[in-house]
């Protein structure tokens, strides 16, 4: 799994804005500037072992159509610059702590700095309560065909 998600971040994190963690490594927040492109055609071919790592081999293609299509909704929901939050993640014995709310609030707050919008996914129905307090609302909750992922789309209006 540490091997999975370490090229991730390698391969895919060369134009982050922002990754915060705290100082156990307990939790981290992992979001995209506006404007932000997927990686470079190479990096993109890195991460191919990496998502392999993480979903096995058979699952790459389907994770990779999943992915390029909640591009096109993200694109759709927010198709003005936003700060995109790509991933977060608590220890689950560390979960309901803050820690999340801490992670994000740095984002958040440039967001309403600069008055601009937000988005996530989740596929945690118990998440949904966490950003809403934080100002996401739900814009769409679907099935991934092919991932048989159900989620929830999240924007963040600008502040």
């Amino acid at each position: 799994m540490l091997a999975g998600w370490t090229g991730i971040l390698r391969y895919a994190s060369a134009r982050l804005s922002d990754t915060y963690t705290t100082e156990d490594r307990a939790g981290v927040a992992i979001w995209l500037p506006p404007g932000y492109h997927n990686p470079p055609l190479l990096d993109a071919l890195r991460l191919g072992p990496a998502m392999a790592r993480l979903a096995g081999w058979a699952r790459v293609r389907s994770i990779s159509n999943a992915v390029s299509e909640l591009e096109r909704r993200r694109h759709r929901h927010v198709p003005q610059p936003h700060y995109y939050l790509s991933a977060l993640g608590v220890e689950p014995g560390r979960q309901g702590q803050g820690i999340g709310t801490a992670l994000m609030r740095p984002v958040l707050d440039r967001c309403d700095r600069d008055h601009l919008p937000a988005y996530l996914e989740t596929a945690t129905d118990r998440n949904l309560p966490l950003y809403e307090r934080h100002g996401f609302g739900v814009v769409e909750e679907l099935t991934l065909p092919g991932a048989g992922v159900h989620g929830w789309l999240m924007r963040r209006a600008a502040g």
